[in-house]
Formats: structure tokens, sequence, C-alpha cells
């Protein structure tokens, strides 16, 4: 009997023509993943921050047109007094019964003087400022003559 020769081909891998991933690929990879989470969560942090501003100067506002109806439907005046310590407000009737207070989240300040809303819808007018740490604000301005309540930004 002859024996007979059988031909085995062995194929190698070349380097560059390999179906996976190398180990560098994949931290680069992970890398690139982890700076752009961060930058997410950084982000979402000042918006939280901005949120709270905007929610607290958005309560500001409603309670001034509150405390203007007050005054108009039931025809006496009503204070808004600021605290002493800038930390919110108080909104009071003539007999210094307080109808409502308010006091800011954490890291906030109030600017204004007291303003006295008058049963015709008029008042003594002027302008409340929110602000937080790092010098966001937003502005509420009292017009005298209408009582128009505006809020904006500054």
């Amino acid at each position: 009997m002859v024996p007979q020769v059988v031909k085995v081909r062995i194929e190698t891998s070349r380097v560059g023509s390999s179906r996976g991933f190398t180990l560098i690929e994949l931290l680069i990879v992970l890398l690139i993943i982890s700076v752009a989470s961060s930058v997410v969560v950084i982000s979402i942090g000042v918006a939280n921050k901005k949120t709270v501003l905007r929610r607290a100067a958005r309560e500001t506002f409603l309670l001034l047109r509150h405390a203007r109806e007050v005054s108009v439907m039931e025809k006496r005046p009503v204070r808004f007094e600021p605290l002493e310590d800038h930390s919110g407000f108080n909104l009071t009737d003539v007999t210094g019964t307080t109808i409502a207070s308010y006091s800011l989240p954490e890291g906030f300040t109030l600017e204004a003087e007291e303003v006295t809303f008058f049963p015709f819808g008029n008042s003594t007018g002027g302008r409340v400022l929110l602000m937080d740490m790092e010098g966001r604000a937003y502005e509420i301005l009292l017009e005298p003559t209408t009582g128009e309540i505006r809020l904006g930004t500054r």
C-alpha cells in the first residue's frame, strides 16, 4: 500500500485582519464614555439649580398676584414685606395679619422694598430681585399705576 499524503492547510491570522477588538481600543472607548457621562452629570447639577431659582421666582410672582387679587376682592390694602435677612417675605393686611409667608430655598436671596397693593388694583410699585450664589437672577417688576406684575430674567 502506498501511503497517502494528506495536505493540511493551517491559516494564521495576520495583524490587522482580526475580527475582535484589542484591549487598547476597548480602554479608549471606556474612557470616552466616562468623560461624556461626567459632562452630563455636571450639566444636570447646573440645570437643577436654574430650575430651583426659576420655581422660586414663579412662586414669588404668583404670590404677588395673589396679594393684588386679595386687595381688590376684599377691598383692603395688602402689603408685601421682605424679610430683613433676605430669605423670603410675608404678605400682610393692614391689621398685620399674615396672609401668606414664603421662604426661599437655601442659597437664594431676595432684594426688594415693601410694596402695598390697593383695592383699586394699583400699588406703590417696585422691583423684586431673586438671586442665586452664581449671580443668576430673576426680576419681578410691579407697575404702580396699573398694578401689573411682570416676571423676567435679569
